[in-house]
């Protein structure tokens, strides 16, 4: 009787043991494969999850939400100027101090008279971005040496946003050279105008009537 008590209270402590061992936490050896992420800007953030991973940036802030943080994206606003040229780099609306309407043209240089004289005496309105309307704005015109006062500065009937869209030359009528005009190759024969044989048949447009 007395071995049969001492054999169950055996099997008892084993097992009190053996859970007490299984409640112990292992530590497993770390896999021969496993590969540590560098932190190269030792920012906090590991390199792969490091929309910066050169720049230390530990907040992670992306204003344009482009996947690269602002620490080293050239351009934060996508307005399209270099933030290091950009005296607004968080505004997309402007980027010259002293640019009031944001068109690119200082307000020195719009001087609202109404007669372009050259890139430092627009003449334009300095509180309108587009002081004639035609839909390009002033600082665009004078960059591309368009008249910011015509809505067609070569007079080829096909107008400067019209240019631009067809990548033509707002300064030559003829931007191909193939005899036909800008302004007829688009309105009147649906030919290329930076093309100068748009059916590709060894004639030129202009010399051949509208398709």
């Amino acid at each position: 009787m007395k071995a049969r008590a001492f054999t169950c209270l055996s099997a008892v402590a084993v097992l009190a043991a053996g859970l007490a061992l299984a409640a112990l936490p292992i530590a497993w050896p770390e896999p021969a494969w496993a590969v540590e992420v560098p932190d190269t800007d030792e920012d906090g953030i590991d390199d792969l999850e490091d929309n910066c991973p050169l720049d230390p940036n530990p907040f992670q802030e992306d204003f344009d939400g482009d996947g690269q943080g602002d620490v080293c994206d050239p351009d934060n606003d996508d307005d399209g100027i270099p933030d290091g040229d950009d005296d607004f780099p968080f505004d997309s609306s402007m980027w010259l101090s002293g640019d009031s309407d944001g068109d690119g043209l200082l307000d020195s240089v719009e001087t609202d008279t109404g007669i372009f004289v050259d890139e430092n005496n627009t003449g334009t309105d300095p509180n309108d971005p587009d002081t004639e309307g035609d839909d390009v704005d002033d600082g665009t015109e004078v960059a591309l040496e368009m008249d910011p006062f015509s809505n067609d500065t070569d007079s080829d009937l096909l107008l400067d946003p019209e240019e631009l869209k067809f990548h033509a030359d707002p300064n030559l009528p003829d931007t191909d050279l193939d005899g036909r005009s800008d302004g007829d190759e688009v309105h009147l024969c649906g030919t290329d105008p930076v093309n100068p044989d748009t059916n590709d048949n060894g004639i030129l447009d202009g010399a051949e009537p509208c398709l």
